[in-house]
């Protein structure tokens, strides 16, 4: 991420996207494209107020500086979280289908071996009737 960081600085690339999964619930996923950097500039409406210099230590320029990167990683780390998450409900829902998947086919070969089994009692049944009936 440094790297991309001081390429950008640097004028080298001129932008900054990430793409990855966002989460929208367990069973739906979106591949997401976002913006990270040049930071685009919001419309906000303008209220009278009074205003109170402010002195800022550091300068602003240093805190910006700062922040930058800090707001990059942040963000990266958001979406890789939010990435992971939408991997592991992915697999967690494969896990439950091929669960219940394998409980109905238990299900339906434990109803055919019993009838199987049931069928052999009645039919060894019959013959010690029908022997019984020739003596």
């Amino acid at each position: 991420m440094g790297d991309v960081l001081a390429r950008y600085a640097a004028g080298e690339i001129t932008s900054i996207n990430i793409v990855y999964t966002r989460f929208v619930n367990s069973v739906t996923f979106t591949p997401t494209k976002v913006k990270l950097l040049p930071v685009e500039k919001m419309e906000y409406q303008k209220k009278e107020t009074s205003y109170v210099e402010t002195i800022f230590e550091p300068s602003p320029s240093a805190i910006l500086n700062d922040l930058i990167p800090m707001y990059v990683k942040s963000m990266f780390y958001s979406y890789y979280l939010e990435t992971k998450t939408s991997e592991q409900a992915s697999r967690r829902m494969a896990m439950e289908n091929a669960t219940d998947n394998a409980t109905e086919i238990i299900d339906t070969l434990t109803l055919k071996y019993n009838q199987a089994r049931q069928a052999a009692i009645t039919q060894e049944i019959t013959e010690i009737v029908g022997g019984a009936d020739a003596l």
